[in-house]
Protein backbone atom coordinates (compact mmCIF):
# COMPACT_ATOMS: atom_id res chain seq x y z
CA UNK A 1 0.00 0.00 0.00
CA UNK A 2 0.95 3.24 -0.66
CA UNK A 3 1.41 6.24 1.27
CA UNK A 4 -0.41 9.49 0.15
CA UNK A 5 1.89 12.24 -0.95
CA UNK A 6 1.33 15.52 1.11
CA UNK A 7 0.10 18.28 -1.69
CA UNK A 8 2.83 21.05 -2.60
CA UNK A 9 1.78 24.04 -0.51
CA UNK A 10 3.59 27.23 0.50
CA UNK A 11 2.81 26.18 3.94
CA UNK A 12 4.83 22.60 3.92
CA UNK A 13 6.19 23.79 7.37
CA UNK A 14 3.55 24.18 9.37
CA UNK A 15 2.75 20.71 7.78
CA UNK A 16 5.75 18.95 8.57
CA UNK A 17 5.94 20.48 11.73
CA UNK A 18 2.04 18.70 12.65
CA UNK A 19 3.20 15.45 11.33
CA UNK A 20 6.74 14.42 12.70
CA UNK A 21 7.61 17.44 15.00
CA UNK A 22 5.31 15.87 18.15
CA UNK A 23 5.87 13.88 21.55
CA UNK A 24 9.00 12.28 23.02
CA UNK A 25 10.25 12.22 19.33
CA UNK A 26 10.52 16.29 19.48
CA UNK A 27 11.99 16.00 23.16
CA UNK A 28 14.86 13.64 21.83
CA UNK A 29 15.47 15.71 18.49
CA UNK A 30 15.77 18.86 20.72
CA UNK A 31 17.99 17.26 22.73
CA UNK A 32 20.50 16.04 19.99
CA UNK A 33 20.39 19.79 18.21
CA UNK A 34 21.41 20.90 21.84
CA UNK A 35 24.35 18.46 21.92
CA UNK A 36 25.16 19.48 17.79
CA UNK A 37 24.98 22.75 18.53
CA UNK A 38 27.64 22.25 21.96
CA UNK A 39 29.69 20.33 19.90
CA UNK A 40 30.28 22.38 16.83
CA UNK A 41 29.69 25.63 18.29
CA UNK A 42 26.39 26.40 16.56
CA UNK A 43 23.66 24.57 14.04
CA UNK A 44 24.10 24.57 10.30
CA UNK A 45 22.39 22.53 8.05
CA UNK A 46 25.13 20.61 6.58
CA UNK A 47 25.97 19.48 10.04
CA UNK A 48 22.78 18.86 11.26
CA UNK A 49 21.87 16.33 8.15
CA UNK A 50 25.35 14.35 8.50
CA UNK A 51 24.02 13.91 12.21
CA UNK A 52 20.61 12.37 11.02
CA UNK A 53 22.26 10.27 8.31
CA UNK A 54 23.07 7.68 11.67
CA UNK A 55 19.68 5.35 11.47
CA UNK A 56 19.75 5.25 15.06
CA UNK A 57 20.13 9.33 15.40
CA UNK A 58 17.06 11.40 16.83
CA UNK A 59 17.20 13.07 13.84
CA UNK A 60 17.29 10.73 11.65
CA UNK A 61 13.12 10.28 10.74
CA UNK A 62 13.13 13.80 10.56
CA UNK A 63 14.77 13.47 7.05
CA UNK A 64 13.30 11.94 4.08
CA UNK A 65 15.94 9.57 3.19
CA UNK A 66 14.98 7.91 -0.27
CA UNK A 67 16.77 10.31 -3.31
CA UNK A 68 13.97 10.26 -5.55
CA UNK A 69 10.68 11.62 -2.80
CA UNK A 70 13.55 13.88 -1.72
CA UNK A 71 14.48 15.44 -5.23
CA UNK A 72 11.03 15.75 -6.01
CA UNK A 73 10.09 17.34 -2.73
CA UNK A 74 13.12 19.91 -3.19
CA UNK A 75 12.09 20.89 -6.71
CA UNK A 76 8.88 21.52 -4.86
CA UNK A 77 10.71 24.02 -2.76
CA UNK A 78 12.61 25.27 -5.44
CA UNK A 79 9.64 26.03 -7.20
CA UNK A 80 7.88 27.71 -4.33
CA UNK A 81 11.47 30.07 -3.61
CA UNK A 82 11.17 31.01 -7.63
CA UNK A 83 7.44 32.28 -7.06
CA UNK A 84 8.30 33.92 -3.73
CA UNK A 85 11.11 35.41 -5.11
CA UNK A 86 9.46 37.65 -7.68
CA UNK A 87 9.18 41.38 -7.25
CA UNK A 88 6.51 43.66 -8.48
CA UNK A 89 6.30 47.87 -7.56
CA UNK A 90 3.29 48.95 -6.35
CA UNK A 91 2.50 52.35 -7.15
CA UNK A 92 -0.33 55.16 -5.76
CA UNK A 93 -0.84 58.20 -5.60
CA UNK A 94 -1.05 59.14 -2.04
CA UNK A 95 2.30 56.93 -0.79
CA UNK A 96 5.56 56.18 -2.63
CA UNK A 97 6.35 53.07 -5.24
CA UNK A 98 7.15 49.69 -3.09
CA UNK A 99 8.57 46.81 -4.19
CA UNK A 100 6.96 43.69 -3.00
CA UNK A 101 6.56 40.18 -3.62
CA UNK A 102 4.35 39.73 -7.18
CA UNK A 103 2.65 36.53 -5.82
CA UNK A 104 0.93 36.00 -2.30
CA UNK A 105 -0.67 33.05 -0.84
CA UNK A 106 -4.34 34.38 0.19
CA UNK A 107 -5.00 31.58 1.30
CA UNK A 108 -2.82 29.45 3.31
CA UNK A 109 -1.48 26.57 1.05
CA UNK A 110 -3.74 27.09 -1.99
CA UNK A 111 -1.88 28.88 -4.50
CA UNK A 112 0.10 31.83 -5.49
CA UNK A 113 -2.40 34.75 -7.38
CA UNK A 114 -0.92 38.04 -8.15
CA UNK A 115 -0.58 40.45 -5.78
CA UNK A 116 -2.58 42.94 -7.52
CA UNK A 117 -5.65 40.38 -7.85
CA UNK A 118 -5.48 39.53 -3.88
CA UNK A 119 -5.96 43.38 -3.19
CA UNK A 120 -8.76 43.79 -5.29
CA UNK A 121 -10.61 40.55 -4.07
CA UNK A 122 -12.56 41.41 -0.42
CA UNK A 123 -11.98 38.05 0.73
CA UNK A 124 -8.73 37.89 -0.60
CA UNK A 125 -7.34 41.11 0.62
CA UNK A 126 -9.27 39.82 4.34
CA UNK A 127 -7.19 37.16 4.33
CA UNK A 128 -3.68 38.85 3.36
CA UNK A 129 -4.71 41.20 6.47
CA UNK A 130 -5.22 38.03 9.09
CA UNK A 131 -1.59 36.83 7.84
CA UNK A 132 0.18 39.94 8.58
CA UNK A 133 -1.20 39.86 11.63
CA UNK A 134 -0.57 36.53 12.42
CA UNK A 135 3.46 37.38 11.15
CA UNK A 136 2.99 39.99 13.41
CA UNK A 137 2.26 37.69 16.37
CA UNK A 138 4.74 35.45 15.60
CA UNK A 139 7.43 38.65 15.03
CA UNK A 140 6.86 39.65 18.68
CA UNK A 141 7.08 35.79 20.22
CA UNK A 142 10.48 35.36 18.32
CA UNK A 143 12.18 38.15 19.53
CA UNK A 144 10.45 39.50 22.57
CA UNK A 145 13.64 38.75 24.90
CA UNK A 146 15.14 41.75 22.86
CA UNK A 147 14.07 44.92 24.68
CA UNK A 148 15.52 47.62 22.38
CA UNK A 149 12.05 46.49 20.22
CA UNK A 150 9.94 47.18 23.15
CA UNK A 151 8.81 50.64 21.43
CA UNK A 152 8.31 48.79 17.89
CA UNK A 153 6.14 45.84 20.08
CA UNK A 154 3.87 48.77 21.12
CA UNK A 155 3.11 49.86 17.61
CA UNK A 156 2.15 46.45 16.92
CA UNK A 157 0.00 45.88 19.67
CA UNK A 158 -1.63 48.99 19.04
CA UNK A 159 -2.15 47.83 14.87
CA UNK A 160 -3.57 44.62 16.12
CA UNK A 161 -5.96 46.30 17.96
CA UNK A 162 -7.29 48.60 15.53
CA UNK A 163 -9.91 46.61 13.06
CA UNK A 164 -11.57 47.64 10.19
CA UNK A 165 -15.65 48.87 11.51
CA UNK A 166 -18.33 46.24 10.32
CA UNK A 167 -21.35 47.96 9.10
CA UNK A 168 -24.31 46.88 11.69
CA UNK A 169 -26.40 44.39 10.87
CA UNK A 170 -30.24 45.47 10.19
CA UNK A 171 -32.20 44.10 12.90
Amino acid sequence: MSKKQPKATSDQTLQWIREKFIGPRRKRAVAELERLEREHGCLVPKTIVEAARKPNSPLHTFFEWNDSVAAQKYRLLQATMLVRHVKVTIEAPDMEPREVRAYVTPYHGQGYVRIERALSDEDMRRQLLAQAREDLEAFKRRYEALQELDALFAAIDTALKTKKKRPKKAA
